[in-house]
């Protein structure tokens, strides 16, 4: 049943065609001579009566049937090792695509920050009266517009407050943006924004008044919660307009009272009965438009 020289046969064909390499080979020709030899020993027990000729039989087989499983074994753990070493190999892939999509994901968002558009007209005011007065929960709340106001800019800074304090419940939005000369040279300029405030840092090669004069922060009450939605939409970078009035802001509870009233050019200062010295815009915001 078992024939050495056909089975070395079909290995060194195996060999001559590239179906094998030298490794798989010698590690098959090496079972083939371990089966070889225990073949040897089993017919040199049969002629010594050690063995009869159906154990002899059953015993041949299965050396031929663990030479079979040792040659298959070692094809299957190549494919598996192959399968393996081809699965990290496209996990790494992803994780390399992965990191690489996200560092150009993160360069292209800083860029957006900064980035400078042109021709952004200066905020348009125009002399409007009228008040409006509505309750924020238990805090109540008197405007008083000083002007109608339009002002259009990159978003240059942005923080939205949590209700923790009255001021920050009547004007929950603070948002820097920047038209004109600033806005023009919005990718040149490294912007420090602090507790509402907001400032260009150092820069000899571009005109500091025109930035101080080209920028504002906005202190933002929205009309109504979808003006809300819209500006919890916008991300430093963002082209955008907001319209209604500049106000003076009278508010009350059982806690806190606070007052407050908007600047009306850019480089004055006014003073909150509680609070220190501002000159932000303090706008209640009726209509934004988004200029992405």
């Amino acid at each position: 049943m078992f024939n050495y020289e056909k089975e070395k046969q079909k290995l060194d064909h195996e060999l001559e065609f590239g179906r094998l390499d030298q490794k798989k080979y010698e590690f098959a020709l090496t079972r083939l001579n371990e089966a070889s030899k225990q073949i040897a020993q089993l017919k040199a027990d049969l002629e010594a009566g050690r063995v009869d000729g159906k154990n002899y039989n059953f015993k041949e087989l299965e050396i031929i049937r663990a030479y079979d499983a040792a040659l298959t074994q070692k094809v299957e753990h190549n494919k598996n090792v192959k399968k393996k070493a081809k699965s990290i190999f496209y996990f790494v892939s992803a994780i390399v695509c992965f990191l690489i999509a996200g560092i150009v994901f993160i360069a292209a968002r800083e860029g957006y920050k900064h980035r400078s558009i042109a021709n952004i007209p200066e905020p348009e005011q125009e002399i409007a009266t009228g008040e409006k007065s509505f309750n924020l929960e238990y805090t109540h709340v008197e405007l008083e517009f000083i002007a109608k106001y339009t002002i259009e800019g990159v978003v240059i800074a942005k923080e939205k407050f949590s209700p923790d304090d009255i001021r920050s419940e009547v004007m929950p939005y603070a948002i820097g943006l920047a038209w004109g000369y600033a806005a023009e040279h919005n990718s040149e300029i490294t912007w420090a924004y602090n507790n509402r405030n907001i400032k260009a840092e150092s820069n000899d090669s571009l005109d500091r008044i025109k930035i101080t004069t080209s920028s504002s922060m906005n202190e933002l009450i929205p009309a109504n919660e979808e003006i809300s939605k819209q500006i919890d939409s916008y991300y430093l970078g963002d082209h955008v307009t907001f319209k209604g009035y500049l106000v003076k802001v009278s508010a009350e509870n059982a806690i806190e009272k606070f007052e407050a009233s908007s600047s009306r050019v850019r480089g004055d200062t006014t003073n909150y009965v509680v609070g220190g010295a501002s000159a932000n815009e303090i706008i209640y915001v009726t209509d934004v438009i988004s200029r992405h």
